[in-house]
């Protein structure tokens, strides 16, 4: 997931591991709580709670709701409703300057690599993707369905979940029908369908020519079971990544290693991993109230939100 950490949590645990994540072959394996479905996966033994000291800065300072951050190098992105509609906001760390979107419309879930923002944007009465280079200030249309969400960017690569095929979302703007993954690739203007089954495939992340999602229900005679999925650009296979847990959703990647929210069937929520170099599937944290969620991952460090302190409190 590039070099950024999505921050705004009142909760975060940082995973920190010298040589890698996960336990060691020889270590002795620790029950994954009372769910037998999450006790089928290589608990992570070395996994430790800490209170790093972290120099907090805070970037927002009106009263209006900021959320969605996303982080590159110098600059972060966010979602931020100050002027009456939601507008994309941009900051320079280096330089403390913001600017921001200023259609009326609203544009949320921003993502950015290098230079490179893109967002969902309402300004034409569905949902779509732009982009916007902010070396030259200049916007760009992406897509034209009135039905793509949840953009997600890599180098010249964007991803996203897209309704064209049979998909809506109902009035709390949920996915219902047929959602598919695409992909659009700037250096040669070209848009791919990465899927093609007739189910829901949502909350796309992309590293390199690797791209995950969630939440995808081809399996439905398994009581609307949610899995996670890859596909390999460069092979063109498409792989089945979680195995054993309920739902499984808001999947991450950086490298080798997917990380991703898993639910069992007592609505517990926590955090499961898997590394693509071994096929090992990990579940990383449990919390206390089984409500761990929104994984985001780089390089040896995983953060998340946790509610073991208290039921309520993240």
């Amino acid at each position: 997931m590039k070099n950024r950490f999505m921050a705004l949590l009142s909760a975060i645990l940082i995973l920190m591991a010298g040589s890698g994540i996960g336990a060691a072959a020889d270590e002795p394996a620790q029950a994954a709580g009372n769910n037998s479905t999450l006790n089928q996966y290589n608990p992570a033994s070395t996994v430790q709670s800490s209170s790093p000291t972290i120099t907090e800065t805070r970037i927002t300072t009106n009263p209006s709701n900021s959320w969605e951050p996303s982080i590159y190098g110098n600059k972060i992105v966010w979602t931020d409703n100050r002027n009456g509609n939601n507008d994309i906001y941009i900051q320079d760390l280096s330089t403390k300057k913001q600017i921001h979107t200023t259609n009326t419309a609203a544009q949320h879930s921003p993502d950015i690599y290098e230079n490179k923002v893109v967002w969902e944007d309402e300004r034409n009465g569905g949902h779509d993707i732009y982009l916007q280079d902010l070396s030259t200030s200049k916007q760009t249309r992406i897509t034209t369905s009135g039905k793509a969400c949840s953009p997600k960017i890599y180098g010249n690569r964007i991803v996203w979940m897209d309704g064209r095929n049979g998909g809506s979302l109902d009035e709390s703007n949920w996915p219902d029908g047929n959602w598919d993954i695409y992909m659009y690739d700037l250096s040669t203007s070209t848009e791919y369908q990465i899927t093609t089954n007739e189910s829901i495939q949502q909350d796309p992340d992309i590293y390199e020519d690797r791209i995950v999602w969630g939440q995808d229900n081809r399996n439905k005679d398994e009581y609307y079971r949610c899995d996670i999925y890859m596909y390999d650009l460069s092979t063109n296979k498409e792989t089945h990544i979680s195995k054993y847990s309920y739902q499984n959703y808001n999947p991450g990647i950086y490298g080798d290693r997917i990380v991703w929210t898993a639910e069992d069937e007592a609505s517990n929520y926590d955090i499961g991993m898997f590394d693509i170099s071994t096929s090992t599937e990990t579940l990383i944290a449990t919390g206390y109230y089984g409500t761990s969620g929104s994984p985001v991952i780089y390089k040896d460090r995983i953060v998340w939100t946790d509610g073991r302190d208290s039921w309520g409190k993240w």
